[in-house]
């Protein structure tokens, strides 16, 4: 399976305080590794017997459509591939695609589940963008995909401005997917979720047509037993403690508790639920912004008793295991000489033994705001930062802008595989995302002396951001109305504008750390 770890939200139209619906997620891969560009890929008209090439999908090779639609999208580029993997984006019709990671399967499970050299695996958020104008489209390939080339246990969640899909696979061919009510939200962190099985009603419920029938025939699940059938508890491995070396609940069921508890604090949650205990699907306690779910992605528990960093900064202690405490009095990972009497060297939270949410292991992190009562180019915007959800600003990047930045278009992952030695990504000072990567960094290791030169600032920077929203998308509106390519251009203008500025901000941020630095790094 693959190593990312990352977390997704998604909330319906009646959730949310304008009616648009939300969509978000913190791709938590490898900050040297799996290096990101933003892109705004057009229209493409393309020949009869064309063909995709998908990179790691064994011998798989996709007919191409005759159209692909036109896209913004946070990419992972593969040198010589065919076709990029998208970690978000909102293509024409305001169809957003994300993914994830997804949970393990317990024992049972994986011994009697394949694993499947030709899934596509995180291609498919990529093909969704290119080829569906709806939600439920989306679902509907993505499922015929994995029908057709099998499951990597992966989570994805698609939306438009009307609805948005949770789906889930657990290797083999098997897949659920499940419709977010309009007056909910869910949250995904590498674990599975969903529930409930309801094949007849197929307003509100996909799935393979075996889901049921394969955990019949191999004892996984007996209908005689009473129980109704629910994928989390037959192919899922959440059980409420650490077992079979998966790392709950400090890794996946936490972070889940954390976003209900922040988000539904009236349904006062228990962290030390087992996983599937918790509902599915919630009412916030108040009509949510994106800012709510962007918020979640600097989160590191502050104010519970899983906030190692806040309760233990006047006792620094290293711990071993790089995932789970096996001593509870032993709160922090790594050098246990890297803080000094003025604490300038302390660490960032990351470095506590929980999983947190704002981990700056994500390169990217976003919130898609979706409104289908505006022409596409102007309803769908994406808030998006590069790299850290704490250390990074979050930039308006709207559906229908026509191009971006050259530095975000630079940075590319090798084709070998990134565990080979010297298959790393090398630096590059000309990449969006490696400046953005310095400041995370340095902050994350120098927390204590850094930390409010940079968090702070880019909180502030992404509010203006917001007041300005309303004042911007009136104006493309009344553009749109007269000159439709005048409004793209506007919007084009704008976000690479906003982009540009982020960039300066973060190479003005790393002079300024590297300066606080130099004078704490010269211990007597």
């Amino acid at each position: 399976m693959d190593e990312k770890g990352c977390y997704m939200m998604a909330a319906g139209k009646g959730a949310t305080a304008d009616g648009s619906v939300l969509v978000a997620r913190s791709c938590d891969a490898s900050g040297g590794d799996d290096v990101v560009q933003v892109l705004a890929v057009p229209r493409v008209k393309h020949e009869l017997g064309e063909s995709l090439r998908i990179p790691g999908a064994e011998g798989v090779e996709l007919p191409q459509v005759s159209e692909t639609y036109a896209y913004l999208g946070i990419m992972m580029v593969t040198e010589g591939a065919d076709l990029a993997e998208a970690e978000g984006g909102v293509n024409e019709h305001q169809v957003v695609a994300g993914t994830s990671t997804g949970g393990w399967l317990n024992p049972e499970a994986q011994k009697i589940c394949p694993r499947m050299s030709t899934s596509i695996g995180d291609y498919r958020m990529t093909l969704v963008l290119e080829r569906c104008s709806t939600a439920r489209e989306g679902v509907e390939l993505v499922g015929a995909l994995t029908d057709e080339y099998g499951a990597r246990t992966d989570n994805y969640i698609v939306a438009d401005p009307d609805e948005a899909w949770l789906y889930e696979e657990y290797r083999g061919n098997l897949w659920a997917a499940v419709r977010v009510p309009d007056d909910c939200f869910v949250l995904q962190a590498n674990s599975v979720r969903i529930d409930h099985v309801t094949f007849n009603d197929p307003a509100s419920f996909m799935g393979s047509s075996n889901l049921v029938s394969f955990a019949e025939e191999h004892g996984l699940y007996d209908p005689d037993e009473g129980e109704s059938f629910s994928p989390s508890k037959v192919y899922g491995a959440q059980t409420g403690k650490v077992r079979h070396g998966i790392p709950a609940p400090e890794y996946d069921r936490r972070r889940i508790w954390r976003g209900i508890s922040v988000l539904a604090p009236s349904t006062n949650p228990d962290p030390e639920e087992p996983t599937w205990t918790y509902p599915l699907f919630l009412r916030p306690d108040r009509k949510l912004i994106p800012r709510d779910f962007l918020g979640l992605f600097t989160d590191q528990y502050q104010g519970t008793e899983y906030d190692h960093y806040g309760r233990n900064v006047d006792a620094y202690k290293p711990t071993v295991s790089p995932m789970v405490a096996t001593d509870p009095s032993r709160s922090y990972r790594g050098s246990p000489f890297h803080i000094n009497e003025q604490r300038q060297y302390q660490l960032a939270p990351i470095w506590g033994t929980e999983r947190i949410i704002g981990t700056p292991r994500s390169v990217t992190n976003w919130c898609a705001q979706l409104r289908g009562w505006m022409p596409n180019p102007v309803g769908a915007v994406l808030w998006a930062g590069i790299g850290e959800g704490a250390t990074a600003g979050r930039i308006p990047w709207y559906s229908g802008i026509t191009r971006t930045p050259e530095p975000f278009t630079i940075g590319t992952r090798p084709h070998r595989p990134v565990r080979d030695p010297g298959t790393y990504n090398i630096y590059d000072p000309r990449s969006a995302y490696w400046n953005f990567r310095i400041v995370t960094n340095l902050v994350n290791l120098f927390y204590t002396a850094t930390k409010d030169e940079v968090i702070p600032v880019w909180r502030e920077w992404e509010e203006a951001n917001f007041r300005l929203q309303r004042a911007v998308e009136r104006t493309a509106l009344e553009l749109h109305k007269e000159d439709p390519e005048l409004a793209l251009e506007f919007l084009t203008t704008y976000s690479c504008s906003k982009a540009v500025e982020a960039l300066e901000m973060s190479k003005e941020m790393t002079v300024k750390l590297h300066s606080i630095i130099s004078h704490y790094n010269a211990p007597l």
